[in-house]
């Protein structure tokens, strides 16, 4: 992205204000994904993805240190923060006629802990379908099964753990089709 106007809070005149800045963005990442059936039944895939941003905008601009970035007249050190670097996945699938069941786990590295409760966590979820007949499936789904406090995302403003992500739930449901 080129030519973009982004608004930062900077030194200016009368102080660190927002204000519009001409700015040039590049996202740097790197995705991969391999799946593999292991018989008619069972299948196991992983993944691993990481992101990195930089930003670029007027030379000489500086941050309002109340935004506590180590370097104060880095924002690419800021926006890097904000979310953890690299989430891998694993993720294993059953599925047998009438009764299918999933798997998944995720790990998260690169966090910084300025931002975030741990620079690294695991979340796994679970859940279990029975087709009753061709019109009515029964589920369970159990999400964050391990009762995991984390985060992926983070807001300078409010520091570490205010973006907390829900704990462990449960859902019991079927669905119907007609």
């Amino acid at each position: 992205m080129t030519n973009a106007i982004a608004s930062f809070e900077v030194r200016t005149p009368n102080g660190f204000e927002s204000v519009p800045v001409n700015a040039n963005q590049k996202k740097t990442s790197f995705n991969l994904t391999v799946d593999h059936k292991l018989n008619k039944n069972w299948t196991v895939g992983v993944a691993y993805s990481h992101l990195k941003d930089k930003w670029f905008a007027k030379p000489g601009y500086v941050v309002n240190p109340a935004w506590n970035y180590n370097n104060s007249g880095d924002i690419n050190t800021g926006i890097n923060k904000l979310r953890p670097a690299n989430h891998y996945t694993f993720n294993v699938n059953y599925d047998a006629g009438k009764v299918s069941s999933g798997l998944l786990v995720n790990y998260y590295t690169g966090s910084n802990i300025e931002a975030f409760t741990s620079k690294r966590f695991v979340v796994v979820d679970w859940n279990l379908n029975y087709d009753v007949n061709k019109d009515l499936t029964t589920y369970v789904a159990v999400t964050n099964l391990t009762n995991e406090a984390y985060e992926t995302t983070s807001y300078a403003v409010y520091g570490p753990g205010s973006s907390a992500m829900p704990a462990r739930q449960a859902m019991i449901g079927a669905k119907y089709k007609f």
